[in-house]
């Protein structure tokens, strides 16, 4: 009877396979740290770092994790606060610096045209923005920030397109140049967005690393005013926002007193700010005066041990811009003490109008005399040393790091100079004999020359100071016709070269402004024509 039964029951069909209506995926709770690839391909990723084995494994390439917020934190609202106040002083934390790492593998920017403008920004902008001195904010930090901000990304990639514009054929030039400029718009209102929105430190941080970039695109652009204008806003913003006037800061250890903001960052505001200091053009109120510091940081006085022998041409310059950054306020009158002749009149404008650069009169000579032997002594015996350090790495120099050597001598030449033509400035008023520099002078120019000739000198902007400066002052320290005839020429090879504030067009001009008046027998009748 049973068996009878189990034969009229129908058999069950055995599924081997789940059918569709019944196929689940398994609940998992969603994880959003995963790396970008194991999400493009929706898999789970075991975000092992740098790179997950998931990514490993499969033979793609792991294009490492997001720096944005996970959407599921949620921020409390923080009350508005005005660009104008000061920031608090925080700690710096790993999170609120960028930090500096390898550019990725994959491509940063939406679209393929602005693709190529980064990559030729990497490839030849950087190079031809650092000059001789490889400045590290161009090539660490500003690479880095254009990963973890996109509106920087953006600037940059205009900075990219406006070189490209000025170092292509004219008929090329055109469409790379209204590229730039179309994309340098939209990038400016990308920024304005990304300081609104962002916390602080970060929007302070963009509002500065921005600044940067706005000043090479309006240099290389061919408006120096304009990023000259941009600078000094960027710089009074950092002072109010920073409270630079409390911090120190040191070029010989690398290390500042400045929170949330890495070294590399502030030195190469530090750099700009003192170069604005001794820049010889601007409004004429303020060549007749000294300018301030618009940072006002302290530079930390300390015992340098100066080494035996400089390991490269940067540690040279960072101890040659140490003398100078702790000498500037001697030094940074001297491009008003330059624009002013023996007889305490204006060479470049109005000639009735006194020098202000002179020290006040004092009744006792002998006390100025001694007061400005001793400053100048210092000084010396600080740049003595220096060239004692440099002199090896200066004649092992090979092919490759002869330019930036070379440069770097010719600037502490120059900066030897200016030390002895500043002084000189009193000595001449005081009665001492007046030293024509007739030797000093011809060594700096053919070092200048030598540089200006070679294949690989960019006839450009660049973020560096090199001859142009350093012509100048040899310019107005040398009265010798011959001498500065030849500075002339040599600065008629480097036309079109800008290095930051010092255009050699302009340091030319003056110099044939100077060599005609010469030929007229009166230089006071030299007049400046400032630039608008």
């Amino acid at each position: 009877m049973e068996s009878n039964t189990r034969e009229a029951q129908p058999k069950r069909r055995v599924k081997v396979y789940p059918e569709p209506v019944n196929r689940k995926r398994a609940k998992k709770p969603k994880v959003r740290t995963g790396c970008r690839t194991c999400k493009i391909r929706r898999v789970k990723c075991d975000e092992q770092k740098p790179h997950c084995k998931k990514c490993l494994t499969f033979g793609a390439t792991c294009d490492g994790y997001a720096t944005t917020t996970p959407a599921s934190v949620i921020r409390p609202i923080q009350p508005k606060r005005s660009l104008d106040s000061p920031l608090p002083l925080l700690h710096p934390t790993p999170q609120a610096l960028l930090s500096i790492l390898t550019m990725p593998d994959k491509a940063l920017c939406p679209d393929p045209t602005s693709h190529q403008y980064f990559q030729y920004f990497l490839s030849s902008t950087l190079a031809d923005l650092s000059g001789t001195s490889k400045e590290p904010f161009f090539h660490r930090v500003l690479p880095q920030a254009c990963v973890n901000e996109p509106a920087l990304l953006s600037l940059t990639v205009s900075l990219g397109a406006i070189s490209k514009a000025k170092s292509s054929p004219t008929a090329l030039a055109t469409t790379h140049h209204a590229f730039a400029i179309s994309n340098y718009s939209k990038a400016l209102r990308k920024i304005q967005e990304a300081i609104k929105t962002r916390r602080e430190p970060d929007a302070t941080r963009i509002a500065l690393i921005s600044s940067l970039i706005i000043f090479c695109f309006e240099s290389v652009h061919g408006d120096p005013e304009l990023a000259i204008i941009h600078m000094e806003a960027a710089l009074k913003l950092m002072k109010k926002r920073l409270r630079t006037w409390n911090a120190t800061y040191s070029q010989i250890d690398k290390s500042s007193t400045i929170p949330n903001m890495e070294y590399d960052l502030l030195s190469a505001f530090v750099r700009v700010d003192n170069v604005l200091m001794s820049r010889m053009d601007g409004p004429r109120e303020q060549c007749r005066q000294q300018r301030k510091s618009l940072l006002e940081i302290q530079y930390r006085e300390e015992e340098v041990n100066m080494p035996t022998c400089f390991k490269d041409v940067g540690e040279a310059r960072n101890y040659m811009e140490h003398f100078q950054y702790q000498s500037m306020p001697r030094l940074k009158t001297l491009a008003g003490e330059f624009m002013h002749d023996d007889k305490n009149q204006q060479i470049l404008g109005d000639a009735n109008f006194p020098s202000q650069a002179y020290p006040p009169e004092n009744p006792n000579d002998e006390v100025r005399k001694v007061a400005n032997a001793a400053i100048k002594d210092q000084l010396v015996a600080r740049l003595n040393s220096w060239h004692r350090a440099f002199a090896p790495l200066f004649d092992s120099a090979d092919e490759k790091s002869l330019p930036a050597a070379m440069t770097m001598k010719a600037l502490a030449l120059a900066t030897d100079l200016a030390v002895q033509r500043g002084c000189e400035a009193v000595n001449v008023k005081l009665g001492i004999p007046e030293n024509d520099f007739v030797k000093e002078a011809t060594e700096i120019i053919e070092l200048c020359r030598a540089v200006a000739n070679r294949p690989s000198f960019y006839k450009g902007f660049v973020f560096d100071c090199g001859i142009v400066p350093s012509l100048f002052i040899v310019l107005f320290s040398c009265k010798n016709i011959q001498v500065r005839r030849r500075i002339v020429e040599v600065l008629k090879k480097a036309e079109g070269r800008s290095e930051m504030v010092w255009e050699a067009n302009r340091v030319r001009e003056l110099g044939e402004m100077m060599l005609a008046a010469a030929v007229d027998g009166n230089h006071t009748t030299i007049t400046w024509v400032e630039h608008s």
